[in-house]
């Protein structure tokens, strides 16, 4: 099982630091070429993370409502008490490209689940008008992060400027257009997680045989 040191992040985010060490894992060996990672949630479990966290390690587009017990903070401070629909986004990286990375909670969760505080979000009030899942897939396009690159701050350790963050518009077509839009790409999703699956097993299959 993948072992990390979470005392030795110092200002990283969780996201962050766990992303550098799975990939110094592989640089050094640790992690041999072709070797599966763990499943999201025994790894979130042995590391005693988040599977927030873990989610945004793995680049997910979509947050699993299943696990977040094990991706929230319930705490009853301040924190934004999150809702089907919001989007969240990642604060902050050593990298500017990292930051403001997206993930939709697209199914109804419970009540009482808080946003961690490596996170922050956006919440789409008008749901007659604007996809959440929409949103969420124009985030991951060239022409946004364009545009989020303009409000990250930072020298060594670079971080999303929230009021600037704010002030970026994007265009959006009518609602039909926008589902329609979804269910192209998450078929497309759907399509190449399968066709990843089917390379995988047939990669598999080959090495057996040829051993």
């Amino acid at each position: 099982m993948i072992t990390i040191d979470f005392s030795k992040r110092g200002n990283l985010s969780l996201t962050g630091f766990l992303y550098q060490s799975l990939k110094q894992q592989i640089l050094d060996g640790t992690l041999k070429p072709g070797e599966h990672l763990p499943s999201k949630r025994s790894l979130a479990q042995h590391l005693g993370v988040s599977v927030i966290t873990i989610e945004n390690a793995y680049d997910n587009l979509k947050i699993d409502i299943t696990r977040l017990p094990y991706a929230t903070v319930k705490n009853p401070g301040n924190q934004l008490v999150l809702k089907q629909g919001d989007i969240l986004f990642t604060s902050a990286s050593e990298t500017p490209d990292e930051c403001a990375i997206s993930s939709v909670i697209e199914a109804k969760i419970e009540d009482g689940i808080f946003l961690d505080d490596h996170l922050f979000g956006i919440r789409v009030e008008n749901i007659s008008k604007y996809d959440p899942v929409y949103l969420n897939y124009y985030f991951r396009t060239e022409s946004f992060r364009t545009l989020v690159n303009k409000t990250v701050r930072g020298v060594t350790r670079y971080y999303i400027s929230i009021p600037s963050f704010m002030q970026i518009r994007i265009p959006v077509p009518p609602l039909p257009v926008q589902r329609e839009i979804v269910r192209i790409l998450d078929n497309f999703t759907e399509l190449t997680a399968e066709l990843t699956a089917e390379l995988t097993a047939r990669q598999k299959q080959y090495e057996y045989y040829r051993d």
